[in-house]
């Protein structure tokens, strides 16, 4: 029998009725950041009449590993970072020196450069006053003292490097002699290692480093000095990126600047002195906050294969309320605003770059310089991921990416969403400008490829701007969408949230779940962020349609599901790429009573009641159905 007198049906189209009319008289104070095109750094003229980008799809010989980090991260008096935006940012290094910064970068399992300087230097009333040569004793003592303070709050958390002195060329931070610093090298390194053999050690930590230059800019020149004087070799060796806009402190300038430094070691250390390169601040003041210069430091810090890499951090302000404020201790080195809970456009690039870890990397090419793309491939599903970034133009442009060597379907699912640049971030100091819903959806389709290979076009590429793709084999599961209500599943772990649903649908105009704890339904409507909830695969959603349109399922397959069932109705989804019945479902999960389906055809609901084998039907994948139990149990997807 077709049933269409449950409860369920109404309760479905009171709520409706009453909670569409609730939710846009209640929502209010809803504010929008329109994206300027405009730009007020004046960069290089572009030489080149079109941009290109090339991508092969089977250059797939080397794991892409995350080295990016932090710096500082936050004091006595900032707020903690939420915990799961900081974590989906993958932090392997953090170089610090205060205990709050210690503890978060604890939180997320960082690897450790304790900066010894900075505890010493503000003991002594700041950088200027800090004059250890007047009192080497003490000076010895002292680093000693705080090596042992944080062993003892951590004894299995432990610092993996010391980084002896911060920024010896800049005449704020160090006013001693070239002698006295390598003696400050000696005397703290003999304390490091007899205290702790098996520490290691890193420097010279320069604020500029630029090959050719006499003294300690020179790094290679320090490291000989140090050798021959003291017989002491660095286990890493380490300066800053703090430029960007400057001839000599540009971002393509990074792997030279590394090369130099290998070359020069080279020549003159034994073959087995291997010590690490850390960048352990990159990205100047005003370019930090720039998602294209965000893409561009971090594809170069890898062209250069250095080992750790942290980014900088700088004074920046914001409006709404007018704030002025240091991102070494408040919003993760300009990747949150200062509330630590919402993030700014940069915090996409780095989460996206931080989603790739573990995948395989694929050879990258431009015409240009400064428009930079890492792309990965995953080689179990053979989805391709790239992130492209754009920066140091004065000029906008079509960007044309051409993929090669794409043998793995003949049609592929693209979609391509974008993260905005805004002149602000280049101002000084620069502006923070939240982007709490992440990047903007850009388009969703069907490519062709055409001899192994695939052609798309970004339009209008603007200086700053950063761009994410993502290729999907066309052969993934596509659901076919009626026009009204749809009841449907997400059957593949993408970590899709409602909106991302109605992003990626033509004509979705809603999303709907059942609450099985309150036996109610909750809605999402675009363009309300603080009702947006995430896709749990096993789950079922009702889906409705301005207009008939498709669902293409990208992501990975679901391997297990926890769905808590409550006493009473609950919405479950089929995610098994095989067929089943209701039958079949209901005799595999404990006290079920009866199985609803929704017919988006005559929208309607169908029941299947055990014992009625005429009523029973089939179940495929993408399909949500209602149970209802009559005690609490969990579905593990049986059926």
């Amino acid at each position: 029998m077709k049933y269409n007198k449950r409860y369920i049906l109404f309760c479905i189209i009171i709520f409706f009725l009453l909670f569409n009319f609730t939710i846009f008289r209640d929502i209010s104070n809803t504010t929008a950041i329109i994206y300027q095109k405009t730009q007020n750094l004046k960069f290089e003229e572009n030489s080149f009449f079109n941009e290109e980008i090339w991508i092969d799809a089977n250059s797939t010989d080397e794991e892409f590993i995350v080295i990016n980090g932090f710096l500082h991260g936050r004091d006595e008096s900032s707020i903690i970072p939420n915990a799961t935006l900081v974590s989906n940012l993958k932090p392997k290094n953090w170089r610090l020196y205060k205990f709050n910064s210690y503890l978060l970068a604890q939180q997320h399992g960082a690897n450790i450069t304790y900066g010894l300087s900075d505890h010493y230097a503000y003991s002594q009333g700041g950088y200027p006053e800090a004059d250890p040569w007047e009192n080497w004793s003490y000076y010895e003592s002292y680093i000693l003292a705080v090596m042992q303070y944080y062993d003892y709050y951590f004894p299995d958390y432990p610092v993996e490097y010391y980084d002896i002195w911060n920024e010896p060329d800049h005449p704020y931070f160090w006013h001693g002699t070239y002698e006295q610093f390598l003696e400050l090298y000696y005397r703290a390194y003999n304390v490091i290692k007899s205290y702790k053999p098996d520490a290691k050690v890193v420097g010279p930590s320069i604020s500029w480093y630029r090959p050719g230059y006499t003294g300690v800019q020179g790094i290679f020149n320090f490291l000989v000095d140090l050798d021959t004087l003291y017989n002491i070799k660095l286990d890493a060796i380490s300066w800053h990126e703090n430029g960007g806009t400057s001839y000599d402190t540009r971002t393509d300038g990074i792997p030279i600047r590394a090369n130099y430094i290998r070359n020069q070691m080279q020549g003159y250390f034994p073959a087995n002195y291997t010590p690490e390169l850390h960048i352990n601040e990159y990205m100047g003041e005003q370019v930090h906050l720039s998602p294209g210069w965000n893409v561009g430091f971090l594809y170069y810090i890898h062209e250069a294969k250095v080992d750790k890499a942290m980014r900088s951090c700088w004074w920046i302000y914001s409006l709404d309320p007018y704030d002025y404020w240091c991102d070494c201790y408040w919003g993760v080195n300009g990747l949150l605003m200062k509330d630590g809970e919402t993030p700014q456009p940069a915090y996409w690039v780095n989460k996206k770059y931080a989603d790739m870890d573990g995948l395989s990397i694929l050879n990258t090419f431009s015409n240009d310089n400064y428009i930079n793309t890492i792309a990965t491939i995953n080689e179990s599903n053979n989805v391709i991921y790239a992130l492209i970034g754009r920066y140091y133009q004065s000029d906008t442009q079509d960007v044309l990416i051409h993929i090669s060597n794409y043998s793995y379907d003949n049609e592929v699912i693209i979609k391509i969403e974008h993260i905005p640049n805004f002149p602000d971030f280049y101002t000084d100091p620069p502006r923070a400008i939240p982007l709490p819903e992440g990047p903007n959806y850009v388009s969703f389709d069907i490519y062709p490829v055409v001899n192994e290979s695939i052609e798309i076009t970004i339009d209008d590429f603007y200086d700053g701007d950063a761009y994410i793709i993502e290729i999907y084999p066309k052969s993934y599961p596509t659901l076919y969408l009626y026009e009204d209500w749809n009841l449907i599943t997400v059957p593949v772990d993408n970590g899709w949230y409602a909106s991302d649903l109605v992003d990626n649908v033509s004509g979705c105009l809603y999303v709907v779940k059942w609450d099985s704890f309150d036996q109610d339904f909750w809605i999402y409507v675009p363009g309300f962020p603080a009702f947006v909830f995430p896709l749990v695969p096993g789950c079922g959603y009702f889906v409705e349609m301005s207009s008939a349109g498709t669902l293409t399922m990208v992501g990975s397959p679901v391997m297990e599901v926890n769905v808590s069932l409550k006493t009473g109705v609950n919405l479950i989804g089929w995610y098994h790429n095989w067929n089943t019945t209701a039958s079949s479902i209901l005799e595999n999960i404990s006290s079920c009573s009866y199985i609803f389906k929704w017919d988006p055809i005559v929208q309607d609901y169908w029941l299947y009641l055990p014992g009625f084998p005429a009523f029973d039907y089939s179940v495929s994948c993408g399909m949500g159905l209602f149970v209802e139990v009559s005690e609490d149990s969990v579905w593990h997807g049986e059926g």
